[in-house]
């Protein structure tokens, strides 16, 4: 079969701002994190301008920048506001609050070895599991009121059960997180779009709320420790489904993370996108895909350029522009940044394939580089001139992006057709008749 008529118009664009490099992440990272302390209260032990569920985000991504960047910012915050309030435990009457406290701690366990943290960390969860019970089979409950079972108290449940499992080799908190992955997964929260809708209505059922960028990251989280815990890689193929569909449809553009309340998102919605860079980080470690990194670093790069004053402080929009300065939007904006650092390398280019039906041979110029591209059955082949490492190459027909790829410097057409090479990562229309089906790839890469 070859390819239908219309595709002679495809569009081949190349990235029109240079990609920043692995350092210009990294300074950014350092300065943001220095921007992020201003806020730290020494007399509190939490952060000026946000609540007590954000200071622990907040202290997570200083934690972090110190294992990320050098940085010792991190490290000493946590021993201050570890001992203003580990009396009384991190508890309050919130568990999703609880469990984000719990995550912070076990962080600044792996990160210092400091015993305190983590037995901080145990109790936490153990308050926790308290709120499990048979309503609704299972799950724990939003607050001690128990009127809600909602997506991200069990997300973190299952997260904090599972790197506990990992990090103390004790089998019941594997056992947890086996067992409230399991509640989770049949209680439809994760829908047919593979997404997670905020919670259970009265009838046990997903209620169809908002799905907001946090809970896609979380529960990413939560699928590569249990990868970790049980070697089950079953679990991986779920959380690319998720952040295939996170990626899509809660982006500008399948570039830029956008968070569905805004541009107005209160004092709990600007924390969220950060959650959902950490998570798409870890799965990135776990299985890499150079789609997460290219994400990752173009959401930073578009929030340092467009969303950021002139004391490094960025705003709710990553696409601009700069609204107002918060804890909140400042340490979600340095997870974005400390993610993109920990991505910055890309993942091996996949081996060409052997190029099967091409046709419609084309090929486009833009910032002294020119492109020659082949649409094939199984997928796109091609050669730039003037390739400089780290350009990307949006491919993209009727206006709808298909297929992304980054190239080598040393792209070369020694082996034609090559240089870059990609399989779609959705449907194409294939044969002369626009009313034939769409044939699709089954799978996607780069």
């Amino acid at each position: 079969m070859r390819l239908r008529a219309a595709f002679a118009a495809l569009i081949l664009v190349l990235s029109t701002a240079l990609p920043a490099s692995a350092a210009d992440h990294r300074a950014r990272a350092k300065a943001a994190n220095s921007a992020l302390a201003q806020f730290y209260d020494q007399n509190t032990g939490l952060y000026r301008t946000t609540n007590w569920w954000n200071a622990a985000n907040a202290l997570n991504a200083e934690l972090d920048s110190d294992r990320l960047l050098g940085t010792s910012t991190g490290r000493a915050h946590a021993v201050t506001t570890h001992a203003k309030h580990s009396p009384g435990g991190f508890l309050n009457d919130y568990y999703d609050d609880q469990g984000w406290w719990a995550l912070t701690w076990i962080n600044a366990y792996e990160l210092t070895r400091d015993g305190r943290y983590l037995n901080s960390a145990r109790s936490l969860f153990q308050d926790i599991t308290g709120a499990w019970d048979n309503t609704c089979g299972g799950g724990v409950w939003w607050n001690r009121e128990r009127r809600y079972k909602n997506a991200i108290t069990n997300e973190l449940f299952i997260t904090i059960a599972a790197k506990l499992a990992r990090v103390t080799s004790e089998a019941h908190y594997r056992d947890w997180a086996l067992r409230g992955w399991n509640w989770f997964r049949s209680t439809g929260m994760l829908n047919r779009g593979d997404l997670v809708n905020d919670g259970l209505d009265s009838a046990c059922r997903n209620n169809s709320g908002a799905m907001w960028t946090y809970n896609q990251g979380v529960i990413l989280q939560a699928l590569v420790e249990l990868t970790a815990v049980t070697g089950d890689r079953g679990h991986l193929d779920v959380a690319h489904r998720i952040a295939g569909a996170a990626t899509r449809m809660l982006s500008v553009d399948q570039r830029v993370l956008l968070e569905p309340c805004e541009p107005s998102c209160g004092a709990d919605g600007p924390q969220f996108k950060g959650i959902f860079a950490r998570g798409l980080r870890d799965l990135h470690r776990a299985d890499g895909r150079n789609s997460y990194r290219a994400f990752l670093a173009s959401s930073a790069q578009s929030l340092w350029t467009t969303s950021r004053n002139s004391a490094n402080q960025i705003g709710l929009s990553w696409t601009g522009p700069f609204d107002t300065a918060d804890a909140a939007r400042q340490s979600s904006a340095q997870d974005a940044l400390n993610a993109a650092v920990a991505v910055s390398a890309p993942v091996a280019a996949p081996s060409p394939r052997a190029a099967a039906a091409c046709a419609d041979r084309g090929s486009a110029s833009s910032y002294g580089r020119t492109a020659t591209l082949w649409l094939c059955d199984n997928g796109f082949h091609g050669h730039l001139q003037g390739a400089q490492a780290g350009d990307q190459i949006y491919v993209s027909t009727d206006n709808l992006r298909y297929a992304v790829t980054t190239v080598s410097a040393d792209a070369t057409e020694a082996n034609t057709p090559a240089g870059f090479w990609g399989r779609f990562r959705t449907c194409l229309r294939i044969g002369d008749r626009p009313q034939l089906t769409p044939a699709c790839t089954p799978h996607s890469t780069s």
